[in-house]
């Protein structure tokens, strides 16, 4: 039978894949938007938008852009 700590480790990696993933699309999808719209990247605060304090707000109106 599978460990319950084995289980608890194998889902906090996935996890972190996971955001990993999040993380690096967001990016990706970052650079092309302001390739069409070249004030998108000051509109959600340059590289500010992905520090921890995070701005809810910006990142809103950013996946409704």
């Amino acid at each position: 039978m599978i460990s319950t700590v084995a289980l608890f480790w194998a889902l906090c990696i996935v996890c972190v894949v996971n955001m990993a993933r999040y993380f690096s699309s967001l990016r990706a999808l970052l650079v092309v938007l302001r390739g069409c719209d070249p004030l998108l990247y000051q509109y959600v605060d340059g590289g500010g938008f992905f520090t921890s304090h995070g701005q809810p707000g910006k990142q809103v109106r950013l996946v409704w852009y």
